[in-house]
């Protein structure tokens, strides 16, 4: 169960580094990525205030890519380690992605009804 656990754990990490490199991507090149925008059918290019997207999205999103990644290296460490552990980690864990993906996906709404 430990090496289940480890995976989810590592893919939730992974997930949180993904985001940090689009967010900083963004930031410094200026060109956002299909993942930071609420459909599929939405084009950069019309993008009415670029700018103001990625500032708008970059500080939001680089703080769901930290928790992520956060929460997902303390759990697998934790999993391994039983000093770590607190009562109920695993579940707080859980919840902390949980309410990470449901900001991430509000934050990225908001954005495309302001910028688009």
């Amino acid at each position: 169960m430990n090496d289940v656990n480890l995976i989810i754990n590592g893919t939730f990490a992974l997930l949180g580094i993904y985001l940090l490199i689009l967010a900083f991507r963004a930031k410094y090149t200026g060109f956002v990525h299909q993942v930071l925008m609420v459909d599929r059918c939405m084009i950069w290019n019309q993008c009415r205030d670029k700018e103001g997207y990625v500032g708008y999205i970059f500080p939001r999103i680089t703080g769901c890519g930290l928790l992520l990644t956060i929460s997902g290296v303390y759990s697998a460490l934790a999993s391994r380690n039983p000093a770590l552990q607190f009562p109920y980690y695993q579940m707080a864990v859980m919840l902390a992605v949980m309410i990470v993906c449901i900001c991430y996906m509000a934050i990225i709404q908001a954005a495309g009804k302001k910028y688009y």
